[in-house]
């Protein structure tokens, strides 16, 4: 499997159903699996993710250069 490149959108939108799916009852692995990522990218995707409190919109923002 190739290395797929994400743009921020993409990113938000694939977090935000991984977030739906462990709020319904899923487990993070099986989660991540079925929105086509590992565990691995979902953590590190998440941890890059700002969210402001003010407007409550999303976007993302690496920690470190890609």
């Amino acid at each position: 499997m190739g290395r797929g490149q994400h743009n921020p959108e993409q990113i938000v939108n694939i977090l935000r159903q991984i977030e739906l799916a462990i709020a319904n009852g899923k487990m993070t692995p099986t989660a991540s699996r079925e929105a086509g990522i590992t565990e691995q990218t979902y953590y590190r995707w998440r941890t890059c993710q700002l969210v402001d409190r003010q407007w409550g919109t999303r976007r993302y923002q690496p920690l470190w250069p890609e």
